[in-house]
């Protein structure tokens, strides 16, 4: 059984309850936060699909608005009075008609009429949005045989529409700053059933670009089909970087959804992403009231808890403190009743001594025989006797005084002081005891601090032990001389004490618990099991030290190791 150590558990159940209150806090207001965020995250997907389905209708509505006013282009009767007759007076009003739709928008960048083999036959151009339309003259329009536009555009079906890729605008042969973004809408135009070249819009295509991209709380981004980016809300990814010859920083699987944003564009596809802005919608700090609601009511409530329960194990410590004092007081009632036999045994002879020496003193008063001179001896013999008789019970009234106070006192006396009190028993035995001190040199050398009555009563106990699993034994196997040995040694910081015997040891069913309470190794109504018990409380409890008990070749070895008390 171990020894009993009363620990104050208010302060262990309050840091207890905190810790547990505020992990099951934590905890849960973790599962809410990834909770919120997981709804949080799916509404946010939600909203971003609806919004980028609202952005790819307006796009959709972008190419339906300019194939119908390409249609109505060449459906113009002063164009196709042109075409079927290409007088001065008609190209005029061709003119007239193409300059006139050109205000119509103001997005239009440019307004073509190519013919059959490439070659440009009425070109309007615009600077920049809301400028003016330029004609541009006969002699400076090109032929554009050889661009990609035109060869796509004249293998369209009629009013099939053609859509180019999406690309920033070019001024003999640079790109033109600030960037103008440019997409080209056309389409080819039919006369009897034969093709006759196309018509050709450029689109100033930032305004449109930037109404796609706007969003406050996601990022929309607008990407060819290699995965670069062309242009985006996102400040961390740059736009156009491939034309400027960086590297196309862009990760598409981070998108929630995307979609071509002009369906019939199949050769060059653009397509509008949507990404999450914010990851992290909520933060910690969106808590921060419920962890300060929660911390005023859980530390309070931890302390109440705390408080009230601590009590439980208070009130068992001083139960099991009390019983442990009855047991300690049976065991010293128990060593008591030995003591005083062993008081009786060692008065029995100087009681006779005393009283054979008071009849011969009160023989001779009668008979008138008592010489003065013989007066004094036999007064010291009488005094010897009984002062033999008062040491004696100093010596025991020195083992039961209870000690007060931790004092510094030196082993080695503890040691003697108890043999005293044996002696009388060991010697009736005929047990021999040895003494081995390894420090009997140094004056000092065994000094601890502690209550030395109540040390004494443990080295009493274990040798009276000793002395009767000695005589045990010698019942069985007379030759057997009983011998007890007292080994004493040190180191730096501790003090060791060993007792060995040659009992015979303990049995080994026994051994593991000889220091639970009510274990004996003595016959039944010869040891009431507490002595060992009562020990290794003292030895443990009150004097911080050990105490352990193993067999070895011959009985049983009880290790005492105490610290050291400096001076």
């Amino acid at each position: 059984m171990g020894v009993l150590k009363k620990v104050n558990y208010f302060r262990r159940f309050t840091t207890l309850f905190i810790l547990v209150s505020f992990s099951l806090s934590l905890m849960s207001l973790t599962i809410l936060y990834f909770e919120q965020s997981r709804l949080q995250k799916s509404l946010d997907q939600k909203e971003a699909i609806s919004e980028l389905a609202l952005k790819l209708e307006t796009s959709h509505d972008l190419s339906l608005q300019f194939k119908n006013l390409l249609t109505a282009t060449i459906e113009n009767r002063f164009f196709q009075e042109y075409l079927l007759h290409p007088s001065a007076t008609n190209y005029h009003d061709a003119i007239e008609s193409f300059r006139t739709i050109t205000w119509s928008n103001p997005h239009i960048m440019q307004l073509r009429y190519i013919d059959e083999n490439g070659n440009e036959k009425i070109r309007f151009d615009r600077s920049h949005i809301n400028a003016k339309p330029k004609e541009i003259a006969k002699n400076k329009l090109q032929n554009k045989a050889s661009r990609n536009y035109f060869k796509a555009a004249m293998q369209r079906k009629e009013s099939q529409l053609y859509i180019s890729k999406l690309d920033l605008n070019v001024e003999h042969n640079k790109i033109e700053i600030p960037y103008k973004p440019v997409i080209r809408f056309a389409m080819p135009l039919f006369s009897k059933g034969k093709a006759k070249g196309i018509v050709i819009v450029n689109i100033f295509m930032q305004e449109y670009l930037t109404m796609l991209i706007r969003s406050d709380m996601f990022y929309f981004y607008i990407y060819d089909k290699k995965q670069c980016l062309l242009v985006s809300n996102n400040p961390k990814i740059p736009s156009w970087s491939q034309y400027l010859g960086a590297p196309c920083h862009f990760d598409v699987h981070a998108l929630i959804d995307s979609d071509v944003i002009f369906p019939k564009l199949k050769n060059e596809p653009i397509y509008l992403g949507v990404g999450l802005m914010n990851s992290n919608p909520f933060k910690i700090h969106d808590f921060k009231d419920a962890i300060i609601i929660l911390s005023l009511i859980l530390i309070p409530l931890s302390f109440i808890l705390a408080y009230f329960l601590s009590r439980i194990p208070k009130r068992l410590f001083d139960a099991i403190e009390e019983q442990q004092k009855m047991l300690i007081q049976q065991s010293k009632l128990a060593a008591m009743g030995e003591m005083l036999a062993s008081i009786a045994h060692q008065w029995r002879q100087p009681l006779n001594a005393v009283g054979v020496l008071t009849q011969e003193v009160q023989f001779k008063l009668k008979r008138g025989l008592l010489k003065e001179s013989e007066i004094d001896p036999l007064t010291e013999q009488i005094q010897t006797h009984l002062d033999y008789m008062s040491n004696t019970i100093n010596d025991f009234r020195d083992f039961f005084k209870p000690s007060k106070s931790k004092e510094k006192f030196d082993i080695r006396d503890t040691i003697h002081q108890s043999l005293a009190i044996v002696k009388t028993k060991l010697k009736k035995q005929n047990i021999q005891t040895i003494i081995t001190d390894q420090h009997h040199h140094q004056d000092q050398a065994y000094q601890t601090c502690g209550y030395e009555n109540e040390l004494r009563q443990v080295i009493i106990n274990i040798l009276t032990n000793a002395c009767d699993a000695i005589v045990k034994r010698v019942q069985t196997k007379s030759d057997i001389k009983g011998i007890i040995e007292i080994e004493m040694s040190r180191t730096k910081d501790n003090i060791t004490l060993q007792i060995s015997d040659n009992g015979g040891g303990i049995d080994a069913m026994v051994i593991q618990k000889i220091f639970e309470p009510y274990i004996s190794t003595k016959e039944e109504q010869q040891g009431t099991g507490l002595g060992l018990y009562m020990s290794k409380l003292i030895i443990e409890k009150n004097m911080q030290g050990t105490l352990d008990a193993k067999n070895i070749e011959t009985g049983a070895r009880f290790t005492i190791v105490l610290p050291v008390c400096e001076n």
